[in-house]
């Protein structure tokens, strides 16, 4: 039988044993709940305590479904267990990609327990003729695993057909900062807008992701300890559901102030007619690449600010531990790739920028 668990993070787990291990015991299997309200937990848990145990007894009869069928009771699975708008888009808009796959390569394979992992295979070879990266190809066998996944949960399969699925090798793009000239050019041409002015200072000396920056809130922004918090919101929550604070400088901390003092979110729109709105990922994304860099004759994307602030801090000699944290980072290896990206001297006026004039504590 399973039982319910409330762990460290606050969130309610199902555990039970099903299947064997590799050493021949009982395989321990575990399930997020993904909620903190107990009786919300208790209610799920009396769903899946009952569907574990007739699925161990064979007494649990597939519910088979087609694969167009398939997608409004995804989305609504989706909407009900998900809280990230972003990862119910994502998941949705590939399992959508893989049905129009499906419907054009193999038009004869109608329902989703009749899909084998071959198809999968194929997906991958047509991605790549479509000339994706294997970043994106990655992206999408990942998210088909974990809908797959979802599909076995509600008994529409019995087995997961990407269980097997091997992702593709391959290289980091090497890495792209903004030069000294451009980050003065930047600073010199925000001084008209006010919060285009501390978002750029921002997204520099932070390395934020721009989903973080979209969301923060006045109320994550603590004036006496200069900081900025990444932190869950009803809407939204942070890559690997990761909170974490980010130390500000002087400067940055004031003008955060100023904007927080208009709205709930820092950052809104200020035309248009989502005027007073947050910005979306790819609002955000037209606001400062194409309203703004585009004009400065800059190439760029908002990624790049992240590798910029990241290679910056270390060619100034942050300590790299730091820099993982505020990035973010599960080891330090994935931050010691920005160690060698800046192979110039760093001007004073830039140095200032990353490590203020009192050193890093200024800002970090």
């Amino acid at each position: 039988m399973a039982w319910l668990k409330r762990r460290d993070n606050g969130f309610y787990y199902i555990y039970w044993y099903e299947g064997q291990a590799g050493d021949g015991k009982p395989k321990k299997c575990m399930k997020s709940l993904k909620t903190k309200n107990r009786k919300r937990a208790e209610l799920v848990y009396k769903t899946y305590d009952e569907k574990i145990y007739f699925r161990k007894q064979g007494l649990l009869t597939m519910n088979k479904i087609e694969i167009e069928a398939f997608k409004p009771r995804l989305e609504s699975y989706l909407n009900t267990h998900f809280d990230n708008q972003h990862t119910r888009r994502k998941y949705l808009g590939h399992y959508k990609l893989f049905a129009g796959f499906m419907s054009k390569e193999y038009s004869y394979v109608k329902y989703l327990h009749e899909i084998k992992d071959t198809y999968f295979v194929e997906l991958k070879i047509h991605e790549q003729e479509r000339g994706l990266s294997p970043h994106s190809i990655n992206g999408e066998v990942r998210s088909l695993h974990k809908v797959f996944k979802i599909a076995k949960e509600l008994n529409h399969i019995n087995e997961n057909p990407t269980d097997g699925l091997s992702i593709i090798k391959a290289k980091k793009p090497p890495i792209e900062v903004y030069n000294q000239g451009e980050i003065r050019l930047m600073f010199k041409y925000t001084k008209g807008d006010r919060m285009l002015d501390a978002m750029i200072l921002l997204l520099l000396q932070t390395g934020a992701r721009k989903e973080e920056v979209s969301n923060f809130k006045g109320t994550d922004l603590n004036i006496d300890n200069k900081t900025l918090k990444v932190s869950r919101k009803d809407d939204w929550r942070p890559k690997r559901d990761k909170e974490r604070i980010l130390r500000l400088s002087d400067k940055l901390t004031t003008m955060l102030n100023k904007l927080r003092r208009d709205t709930e979110y820092i950052f809104v729109q200020t035309t248009g007619r989502n005027k007073g709105k947050k910005f979306s990922g790819s609002q955000l994304y037209r606001y400062v690449i194409y309203d703004f860099l585009k004009k400065l004759a800059i190439k760029g994307h908002l990624h790049k600010f992240r590798d910029t602030y990241a290679s910056y801090s270390l060619a100034c000699g942050v300590d790299i531990a730091k820099v993982q944290h505020r990035l973010g980072h599960e080891s330090l290896k994935e931050t010691d790739r920005y160690a060698m990206a800046i192979n110039e001297p760093i001007a004073d006026d830039i140095r200032q920028v990353f490590v203020g004039r009192q050193g890093e504590l200024r800002n970090g």
